[in-house]
């Protein structure tokens, strides 16, 4: 299994509610844009999964009609240079 979930979004906000239903909640992301790779960390993974969490609690119900609209966002990751990708990719292990 990877030691981070890889995830292709295009646009410059990777809502919540789009990610993949098998997302290891306790592993960072690499988000891949457009040619252009960026990496959020464990920690911010779990902060918005806590958020996410203790908001659906909040407005249980409320929810269905409303969706979450908490998202990770392009300007606060950390941006990979296109060696360091290759080189993560290379000697991860794919899950």
């Amino acid at each position: 299994m990877a030691p981070y979930n890889y995830i292709e979004y295009k646009s410059d906000t990777l809502p919540v509610r789009y990610m993949p239903m098998s997302t290891n909640w306790t592993k960072p992301i690499m988000w891949a844009k457009e040619g252009q790779y960026g990496w959020i960390s464990k920690e911010q993974v779990q902060n918005i999964y806590r958020r996410w969490m203790d908001l659906t609690k909040q407005q249980k119900g409320y929810t269905k009609d409303k969706p979450l609209a908490l998202a990770f966002h392009w300007s606060e990751v950390q941006i990979l240079d296109p060696i360091t990708v290759k080189l993560v990719r290379e000697t991860s292990p794919q899950g």
